[in-house]
């Protein structure tokens, strides 16, 4: 009642019937007691949006293909040609550069900032994952490499 600890469900329900409250009155206040503040719904969002910026890089090759062509020599900052050339949508091309410039793995002019003397797959992954940890725990979300989930602080 002091607010210095949350109510156990067993005592609201007693407190409730104390004060003559229904049960639907009860329920509410229970379900009230549930209800994420609003620090706890902050790092949940943000759980969201690194766990998916992870689940992307790691799952799809668009991030990796366009990587690989800013190297190559008659690349073009055009998201037309290098949809043609990764056989994507412009859409998913606009989404993996926006990406890559959020991890600062490329720049503005789509040049690649990875600082990777040899690029392969494995080690482009492997740096994006780092830049999104490091991008996570400025949001004070961590990521345990022991555990399968992503885990809030």
């Amino acid at each position: 009642m002091s607010g210095e600890r949350r109510a156990s469900s067993k005592q609201l329900r007693t407190i409730g019937l104390k004060l003559a409250m229904s049960a639907e009155e009860i329920t509410v206040l229970l379900a009230a007691e549930h209800v994420p503040d609003a620090s706890t719904t902050r790092r949940q969002e943000m759980l969201r949006h690194w766990t998916a910026e992870a689940l992307a890089v790691v799952t799809g090759r668009t991030h990796w293909e366009i990587l690989k062509l800013s190297r190559q020599a008659g690349f073009r900052a055009d998201c037309r040609w290098i949809a043609r050339q990764v056989g994507v949508t412009v859409d998913e091309v606009n989404i993996a550069l926006t990406r890559l410039l959020r991890l600062e793995l490329i720049d503005g002019q789509w040049r690649d900032q990875t600082r990777l003397v040899k690029l392969t797959e494995g080690g482009f992954r492997k740096l994006a994952l780092a830049r999104i940890r490091k991008k996570a725990a400025e949001d004070q979300i961590t990521f345990q490499k022991d555990k399968p989930a992503w885990e809030t602080q």
